[in-house]
């Protein structure tokens, strides 16, 4: 009979959870703030959202998820701009931000266009 109770190593828990991480929420990961940087750059806002207070970056997400558009000027994928959303909530959380923009009312504006801009989208044809 197998034991209940294994014992792991430091070293095997990093490799389950290296295990656990999807290749393409990292390539996500690595895509998106590119996506970011190249929006404030060309737009002349702060790159460093970190550096931001909840009002500001509420408004500048906002409208980062309503002008965004891919190198050939298609739209992304509703699902795709959920993502970057999930993972500007984690680059906060993981570096110890007092704000969660999936949760915190400050960030309802910047929900309620993400969700606007998805529904446009799919009524031009994208479907899931």
């Amino acid at each position: 009979m197998a034991e209940r109770f294994l014992w792991f190593d430091a070293h095997e828990i990093q490799e389950l959870k290296e295990t656990s991480e999807n290749q393409n929420t990292n390539k996500s990961a690595k895509t998106w703030p590119t996506v970011w940087t190249t929006w404030t750059k060309i737009k002349q806002f702060e790159s460093n959202f970190l550096s931001y207070d909840a009002k500001r970056l509420n408004e500048t997400s906002s409208i980062f998820f309503a002008e965004i558009r891919k190198k050939d000027g298609s739209e992304y994928e509703p699902d795709s701009q959920r993502v970057m959303f999930t993972l500007l909530d984690r680059h906060l959380k993981e570096n110890e931000s007092t704000f969660a923009v999936a949760k915190d009312e400050e960030f309802l504006n910047s929900r309620k266009v993400l969700e606007g801009k998805a529904c446009i989208v799919r009524e031009q044809g994208y479907r899931q």
